[in-house]
């Protein structure tokens, strides 16, 4: 647990905080589908003070 006083280090591993289930989760989750540039350009018209 980190304090105002202690800010968190930037520079520990994600294996340090997660353990080796971090290599299989890397290697197996799915990824984005393949038209992903336009769903996040219509996600971000559609924001409140986006460009629709």
């Amino acid at each position: 647990m980190t304090s105002p006083h202690q800010p968190a280090s930037a520079a520990v591993s994600d294996e340090a905080l997660f353990g080796p289930e971090v290599a299989d989760y890397a290697r197996y989750r799915p990824g984005l589908p393949p038209r992903q540039d336009a769903m996040f350009t219509v996600l971000l018209a559609r924001r409140p003070g986006g460009d629709a």
